[in-house]
Order: C-alpha cells, then structure tokens, then sequence
C-alpha cells in the first residue's frame, strides 16, 4: 500500500521524499465498529506511517482537516508520528455499504460484515 501511495504523489517532491521513509511495522490489528459507535477523534502521536483499510458499511471518517466517505476497499495512509499530530476519528457509521456514493451490496466474502465496519490497521514502529 505504501508503494501505490509513493506513486499517487510523485508529483509533489515533499510528499514523495516523507513517504519513501519506512520503518518496520510495529503492530497490526483489526477493529471491529458497529453500527451507532464512532472513534471520538484522537491523535496517536506514536509511530510513523499508519496504512487503514476498510471493509463492511462507509463511514464519514476524518482525517486532517477534513471528513470523507471511507467506504469499503478504500485505504488511507497518513502519519501517526508525534510532530504531525494528525487527528483523526469516525464521526459517523452508515447502516449501509456504498461504492463511490451509491448504495451497493457487499460481497458474499463480507456479508458478515452488515451494519458493521472493520478497520485493519498497520502502523509503522517510531523511526
């Protein structure tokens, strides 16, 4: 994941040169969010690189200085570490799956995964 996010910003040098710097992962997890929950918005203030990715039901999540549909398959990648100080939370579960905008059955694989959302979590050890 952090090789297609290296190629979506090899236009911007700053960008590019801050996620070329790796360091081993130090923890992975998935979390499970069901539907009515949210993750009142934090800042890790750990770590390095964080790579998401969601399956299940969108969610309005935030990130930065802005919330966005994180729908299922989407990824995100940001930095967790202390000097970035990146908020981030999800304000809101939908009851339902959506694939750019439109409401959309999940697959067979996820149907367990209805009315809930699962987050699977990598993040990068303190370089």
């Amino acid at each position: 994941v952090l090789d297609i996010g290296l190629e979506a910003v090899k236009a911007d040098p700053a960008a590019h040169c801050a996620l070329a710097h790796r360091t081993e992962y130090a923890s992975t997890a998935v979390l499970v969010y069901d539907e009515g929950t949210t993750l009142p918005r934090h800042v890790d203030a750990c770590g390095h690189w964080v790579v998401l990715l969601s399956f299940g039901v969108t969610v309005n999540f935030y990130a930065g200085d802005r919330s966005f549909h994180f729908e299922s398959g989407d990824a995100l990648i940001f930095n967790g570490s202390k000097p970035h100080g990146v908020l981030h939370g999800i304000d809101r579960i939908y009851k339902k799956a959506t694939l750019r905008g439109k409401a959309t059955p999940l697959p067979e694989e996820l149907s367990y995964l209805c009315r809930k959302r699962a987050s699977f979590q990598a993040r990068q050890a303190d370089a």
